[in-house]
């Protein structure tokens, strides 16, 4: 290109509220702005998901973010508002596009908060990375967090019908958003239908776990007596609608050779926490399309792929007998031995050992390999463990691959010397009262023995107040209504500690159930009391002749909720007596 030529291209992107530092900047989180699995946490997985018993399959167009509270919205790269629009009730709320020309595509903001940040918005912004230029929300009459679109195309199109373009042109957001990916998809439960020795139909499950939602496609191929497959590609969107039923995931698919399948597509309710995992189930009606498909040759294979063809599951093959059986984890001193049989597989393959700690849905850790030598007994150490922890271990084969397990097994003995807690943990709903901000965790770190909260009203490190606990929550108490904390949580063990948490601020406010005391006198032969709405301890609630507290004909204790219970005291005529109530709640003592 000449440099005239280039000069007026840079002007174009200049005038399009784009700067040249925008092809240099790396696709970031909209919230975090961190690839760990426990920063922006997902509630809803794209492709297909469970809804309701009355709608147990649906089509995800993006993904949905966990954001208890409105949390400041970040733009995944800078760009320019390409269209904004919907209303406090409408589907998706309050929701923004914004288009990125370099790269050719769009992402898309929706459930937002109807602020002022929202409200200055105009169509052909530009938008900043570095900049939060919406706050995440509840529009659409939806439970609190972002929905987070990638949207094939520079501009909307159709270009007045922003839901079908929704419906058109989302792809799978894990395509642009960073990540760990280390593992999956995990598959299993492979199941052949026959009709004397012909397939009819085929099912399996895939799974998912973490977030590593990344599930790109399952595949079904037949090779004898002649060669088809049919692919259910999630991240295209391709033979996944629901065509044929009415939300229930059945339909037909079209194969490569133009046949037409039924297919069900089944998915299990997500899991929504880092450690969380998606399930979906598949089944094949293989002789609607292909007639006559042997059981007793190599003529069927079902594989299922994660994004990038990182990983890549063989499901089973047809007319396959190998078998590891008698798999089995026995913990020893300071090691865990695994011990296998393994029988009818290729000469010169390997079997590859994974590992997870403490019930993990993934297996991150790979151990080592053993080659296999003919049938017969296998058995791997594991000395790279610790004292009081509990492993699980999976084999895969590299013949298929197929996979074996899980077992697990703990370590009998040996000195425990922890990591440092690690990844950081997250928090994800901040509660105030008077006095008092409540925070709770979604999945820690692991190996940390407790938890050290650090919170001050300027939110730069080092903080500085801190405390420390164990568990998912923890009380902040005797804070200063009205001023603004921001708080962060680290893991801690004898090691050492994780990074701190996300960030989150919160304003405690509202009045102490001590200062709304009221009774009422009642002259006569007793004298009838009530105490006022609140929770906590209420006690020495007195009658004495005197006034004095110690002087007392009669008190009562308790504790629990209380709000209108009637109390009296038999008294003498003509006596002038003196009733006093005092309530304890949240460590405050009323008058």
């Amino acid at each position: 290109m000449r440099r005239s030529s280039l000069m007026i291209a840079v002007l174009v992107l200049l005038a399009l509220g784009l700067s040249t530092a925008a092809f240099a900047e790396i696709g970031r989180w909209p919230i975090s702005n961190s690839s760990a699995n426990t920063a922006d946490v997902l509630t809803s997985a794209y492709g297909p998901r469970y809804v309701s018993p009355t709608r147990p399959y649906d089509v995800h167009e993006g993904v949905d973010i966990r954001a208890q509270t409105p949390l400041p919205v970040y733009p995944w790269k800078s760009g320019t508002i390409e269209y904004l629009g919907g209303s406090e009730n409408g589907t998706g709320g309050w929701w923004v596009k914004v288009t990125h020309p370099e790269n050719g595509f769009r992402t898309g903001y929706y459930h937002l908060t109807y602020d002022e940040l929202y409200r200055n918005l105009k169509k052909w912004d530009p938008v900043s990375q570095g900049t939060a230029f919406v706050n995440s929300g509840e529009s659409g009459g939806v439970i609190p967090h972002l929905h987070f679109n990638y949207l094939l195309g520079s501009v909307s199109n159709p270009p007045d019908n922003p839901g079908q373009d929704v419906l058109d042109n989302a792809r799978n957001p894990m395509q642009i958003l960073s990540y760990d990916n280390d593992s999956g998809p995990w598959t299993y439960g492979g199941t052949l239908y026959l009709s004397g020795d012909y397939i009819t139909a085929c099912s399996f499950t895939v799974q998912t776990g973490g977030a590593e939602l990344d599930l790109d496609r399952v595949e079904v191929e037949v090779l004898h007596p002649f060669y088809d497959n049919v692919v259910i590609d999630i991240s295209q969107r391709s033979n996944v609608y629901d065509t044929w039923g009415a939300g229930d995931g059945e339909f037909y698919a079209t194969t490569d050779n133009g046949l037409q399948m039924r297919v069900l597509i089944d998915p299990d309710e997500f899991s929504d926490s880092q450690t969380g995992d998606q399930t979906i189930n598949f089944l094949f009606n293989i002789a609607d399309a292909w007639p006559n498909v042997p059981s007793s040759s190599n003529s069927l294979i079902a594989t299922a792929y994660d994004l990038g063809g990182r990983h890549e599951r063989v499901i089973w093959e047809t007319g396959v007998n190998r078998e590891i059986v008698n798999f089995t984890a026995t913990g020893g001193y300071q090691q865990v031995t695994l011990n296998w049989d393994a029988y009818d597989f290729d000469p010169n393959i390997w079997f590859n050992i994974y590992r997870s700690i403490d019930g993990g849905v993934s297996y991150p850790d790979s151990m080592g390999s053993v080659q296999y030598r003919g049938d017969g007994s296998y058995s791997f150490v594991d000395n790279t463990v610790e004292y009081d922890y509990e492993y699980r271990y999976m084999i895969e084969d590299t013949e298929g691959p197929g996979w074996w397990g899980p077992v697990s097994a703990s370590p009998t003995g040996g000195v425990s010397t922890p990591p440092a807690p690690s990844p950081p943990p997250t928090i994800y709903m901040a509660d105030t009262g008077f006095e008092t901000i409540s925070i709770h965790l979604l999945g820690g770190s692991d190996y940390a023995s407790s938890y050290q909260i650090g919170y001050d009203p300027d939110g730069a490190e080092p903080y500085e107040h801190s405390d420390y606990f164990t568990g998912s929550t923890h009380d902040l108490r005797n804070l200063s209504n009205g001023l603004r904390y921001y708080i962060a949580v680290r893991g801690i063990n004898a090691s050492g500690s994780s990074g701190y948490s996300n960030q989150v601020n919160a304003i405690p406010e509202g009045r102490h159930p001590a200062q709304n005391l009221s009774f009422e006198q009642i002259s006569g032969e007793n004298i009838d009391y009530w105490y006022p709405y609140g929770s906590g301890t209420f006690g020495s609630s007195t009658v004495s002749r005197d006034g004095s507290r110690s002087a007392y004909l009669s008190s009562s204790s308790g504790s629990g909720y209380f709000g209108f219970n009637q109390r009296y005291i038999a008294v003498q005529p003509n006596t002038t007596y003196y009733l006093g109530v005092w309530v304890k709640t949240q460590g405050v003592t009323s008058g």
